[in-house]
């Protein structure tokens, strides 16, 4: 196994955590969802623009096959509606443990998409650890009360499409679109998609441009460093260390803000590191 993508993979997961950990923060100020994500969309599709004019010409864009300028398109409408707006809206109408708990399931759907977009073959004793870590996430999370509402069948079918991201980039990647610059073209053109959605069902916001600034950087580069470790690391396997996330999350809510492990989230938090090792080696 080669250390450099895993470690991409890990920081990708250590950003993530950030951003989602500063988006706490920011939303008890009540900033409409949609609005947020518009916000972020902005500065996301801003760092994006810069990076290729600063790397690339118009005559390297045009070596890009037309196939994969319809898929990278497809995956960033895809990305737009079936994560991010769909997110927001599940949010609304669920707890904040059922949405944590329910898009840790990603890596199940990743996997299973992998081995049907990618071909890709997983031994049985990685799909073992891959279970033992799921079940580390559910014991992190701790999830007292959940049900079939709308609002978490909304997140569930964010859970299904962060996984169908992480599957179907790696088809795009394989197909010899680079990963900076595959990051760069979904963000740019899913920033014209989430205008059109907060057009059509939000208000675009008239604050908090420095956050949306922080949390736009750390999206895209949690997503880059993510596509980098897609380049050489199978979906399946990118997923599972994705797992570190409510381990990071967690960790950043003991520091700074005073939350404590129960027992039951020191036990999961010991599978999802103990068992993603065992992955790896």
């Amino acid at each position: 196994m080669k250390w450099k993508p895993v470690l991409s993979v890990i920081i990708s997961a250590i950003l993530y955590s950030v951003f989602l950990f500063i988006n706490r923060i920011f939303l008890k100020d009540r900033i409409e969802p949609l609005a947020f994500a518009w916000g972020c969309a902005v500065f996301g599709a801003v760092y994006a623009l810069a990076y290729i004019l600063a790397t690339h010409s118009f005559g390297d864009l045009k070596k890009i096959p037309t196939k994969s300028w319809w898929n990278i398109l497809f995956l960033s409408l895809f990305g737009t509606i079936f994560i991010r707006t769909l997110l927001v809206f599940g949010q609304s109408m669920t707890t904040a443990t059922n949405t944590a708990f329910i898009q840790r399931t990603a890596p199940v759907f990743a996997l299973l998409f992998s081995i049907f977009l990618l071909k890709e073959k997983i031994q049985a004793k990685k799909i073992l650890y891959l279970s033992m870590m799921i079940i580390g996430v559910f014991l992190l999370s701790v999830v007292d009360k959940f049900s079939a509402s709308l609002g978490n069948i909304l997140i569930m079918g964010t859970a299904i499409g962060i996984g169908f991201d992480q599957a179907y980039s790696r088809k795009i990647i394989k197909n010899g679109v680079s990963p900076y610059l595959l990051t760069a073209l979904i963000y740019l053109s899913g920033f014209v998609f989430q205008s059109l959605i907060t057009l059509l069902f939000s208000k675009f916001p008239t604050s908090g441009y420095g956050i949306f600034a922080i949390s736009g950087f750390l999206l895209i580069a949690s997503i880059l460093f993510r596509n980098i470790g897609l380049d050489t690391l199978k979906a399946g396997v990118v997923s599972s260390l994705l797992l570190l996330v409510p381990v990071f999350t967690a960790i950043l809510g003991f520091v700074f803000l005073g939350e404590s492990f129960s027992f039951m989230q020191y036990i999961g938090a010991f599978l999802i590191l103990g068992f993603g090792f065992l992955l790896m080696s």
